[in-house]
């Protein structure tokens, strides 16, 4: 198995982001991603194993102030249907996983630019409780097993309702 987690977050402006912020946040959640996927596939492939990908619900829905991160989710979430699709046949699986909120240093990060609008901000908050990074590393867990064989390609939404509406 290959669970690609690595990621950052950049909040801003669309007009104040640099290209050097672009470049990095990318570079971490869409690039790195890429390549140690390609760097495992000899060994994926020959075990039949499944790549798990941490995409996001900012993947799935857009969200004010954090146009790179969305960008690079949902670039990993097309990747990882790219992927399951492209080697299926040779029996390697490719999941992602897109939580909404979740308990951890990266949310706690959080910083809204300056003149952020609220109302804006109020519609990235789940229905829900954020979730416990535990509750993701379940779903994680399912996924990389073999009770799950037949998700292939699929986006598994963990994100209490967030991109339900």
């Amino acid at each position: 198995m290959l669970c690609n987690v690595a990621g950052v977050m950049h909040w801003g402006w669309v007009s104040e982001v640099t290209e050097a912020d672009f470049d990095r946040l990318i570079g971490i959640n869409l690039r790195g991603l890429y390549f140690l996927t390609q760097a495992a596939l000899p060994s994926l492939l020959e075990r039949k194993g499944v790549v798990v990908n941490m995409a996001s619900a900012a993947g799935v829905k857009g969200q004010a102030y954090t146009s790179p991160y969305c960008i690079s989710k949902a670039g990993v979430i097309s990747f990882t249907k790219c992927l399951a699709v492209e080697y299926a046949k040779q029996g390697l699986r490719a999941v992602a996983v897109a939580p909404g909120g979740v308990n951890t240093g990266m949310a706690a990060e959080t910083r809204l630019p300056e003149g952020a609008d609220m109302q804006l901000f109020q519609k990235l908050m789940p229905l829900m409780a954020v979730a416990e990074p535990e509750e993701i590393a379940a779903a994680v867990a399912y996924l990389a097993s073999p009770e799950a064989r037949y998700v292939n390609g699929a986006t598994l939404h963990i994100d209490g309702a967030q991109t339900a509406g």
